[in-house]
């Protein structure tokens, strides 16, 4: 019988992004897991959040609901969420779903950066 670590997560604040660095599976526990997480450790003004993935190795239904309910609370803040470094089983989850086209697949925390900053500038006419 194998054992699985239980899942964790690395909370660290770089500028305008939260950066969620999760460890485990996103199943049923590891979902409820961040659930819990984000909602105690996202102050209402953060609008910008980055789930670095390189260490989940799965993610079911639970862990996609998380990332539902994790869209509905940016779009309420006019926040963006990314995904970085998801493992290609991961990836393939999210595009059957569709929710790939919703959430922002980032390939480094620079990219994050300068897409919010592009964001933040004015619009010129």
């Amino acid at each position: 019988m194998t054992t699985r670590a239980p899942f964790s997560t690395d909370i660290v604040r770089e500028g305008s992004l939260v950066i969620f660095k999760l460890h485990g599976d996103l199943d049923v526990d590891g979902a409820q897991t961040l659930r819990n997480i984000f909602e105690s450790r996202v102050e209402s003004d953060e609008r910008n959040i980055v789930f670095d993935l390189s260490d989940v190795p799965y993610i079911n239904s639970a862990g996609l609901g998380a990332f539902i309910l994790f869209l509905k609370s940016s779009n309420l803040r006019a926040g963006r969420i990314f995904i970085l470094n998801a493992q290609n089983k991961v990836k393939n989850v999210f595009q059957i779903t569709s929710l790939d086209q919703r959430l922002h697949f980032i390939e480094s925390l620079e990219e994050a950066s300068k897409i919010v900053s592009e964001d933040n500038q004015p619009q010129t006419t």
